[in-house]
């Protein structure tokens, strides 16, 4: 598993990143679990267009009934995810994300955006980390 290290001990800044690892879901989430983190994972294989998306992240996160499908609900609902349990940070794992950017390269554009700014507004502390074959080349790498 490429190292989560900075993430937990925060030493790198909540945002989101492209993620080389090959760790399987679970091992993600049973590490996260450890360091009191929650873990969500989008399977971007399902995920080719904003309302794909907007919806594999209401199922992955749990969101509320009054989520609109909307950017700026999407933006609203990451932002504060105040109904999820308690925890010290949380993981969003997105693998195959370059299915949605094969896709849909404009509003794959503007999910970064919005999931960008969102976690600079979350709290606790969130990470988005992108996996696969298409993550932006312009994210940083975790």
């Amino acid at each position: 598993m490429t190292d989560l290290a900075p993430v937990f001990a925060r030493t790198r800044a909540p945002g989101v990143y492209r993620w080389p690892s090959r760790a399987h879901p679970a091992a993600v989430a049973r590490k996260a679990a450890r360091h009191g983190w929650t873990c969500s994972v989008l399977d971007g294989r399902r995920i080719t267009d904003r309302e794909s998306l907007l919806a594999a992240c209401a199922t992955a996160l749990s969101f509320p009934a009054y989520f609109a499908h909307t950017w700026d609900g999407l933006a609203t609902c990451l932002a504060d995810l105040s109904w999820l349990p308690p925890a010290e940070g949380r993981l969003v794992v997105y693998d195959d994300c370059g299915v949605f950017a094969r896709a849909d390269p404009a509003d794959c554009a503007v999910a970064i955006d919005v999931l960008a700014a969102s976690v600079a507004q979350a709290s606790p502390a969130l990470y988005v980390l992108l996996r696969g074959a298409g993550a932006p080349p312009t994210l940083p790498p975790l």
